[in-house]
């Protein structure tokens, strides 16, 4: 069951594309937000890497790569001032994302997702 979410919306960002925002503030330590994914096996990767789905996937170990529904894949990228990051439960087969400060309402919410900077530039994204 995934009981932990927070009311949040999503929005067009300039420069960014989709980007998540809080409704309401979130305590630091909080877990905001819970949500499923999907693996994408390591034979179909470079099938992904061709598709607007490489915006949207997090790398997993053994080359393989997991998308994740209900606003999981939409938080968008910070290298500096990351405000969340996630847990991945591998048996429930769940992200769970929280709050690494206190959080203001309507703040956008950014994770560092520890990419290089080729891949930005790439895919035509700002860092």
């Amino acid at each position: 069951m995934l009981g932990r979410n927070w009311p949040l919306y999503a929005k067009q960002v300039p420069g960014k594309g989709w980007g998540v925002f809080c409704k309401r503030a979130i305590p630091k330590g909080t877990v905001f937000h819970d949500c499923p994914y999907f693996l994408i096996p390591r034979e179909e990767q470079h099938l992904v890497l061709q598709t607007v789905v490489a915006r949207y996937h997090y790398d997993m170990p053994k080359d393989c790569s997991a998308v994740c529904l209900g606003f999981g894949s939409l938080f968008n990228h910070a290298s500096k001032g990351a405000n969340i990051t996630w847990r991945k439960s591998h048996k429930k087969k769940i992200f769970s994302f929280f709050a690494l400060k206190n959080i203001p309402a309507e703040t956008e919410l950014v994770s560092d997702y520890g990419w290089e900077k080729e891949f930005y530039k790439e895919f035509g994204m700002k860092e």
